[in-house]
């Protein structure tokens, strides 16, 4: 099994778990607002 040089697979998973969410942190937020913003500018032309 490869551990990418650390001493335990529970290490690799460990430090790439935290990166990957941190990556995908961002985009995630974005598409949450984004989505929120549109719901919210649909609903104001709904009740107009």
């Amino acid at each position: 099994m490869i551990t990418l040089g650390h001493s335990s697979i529970v290490m690799t998973a460990d430090t790439y778990t935290l990166v990957l969410a941190e990556t995908y942190q961002h985009p995630a937020t974005s598409t949450a607002q984004l989505v929120i913003s549109q719901a919210r500018r649909t609903a104001r032309k709904t009740t107009c």
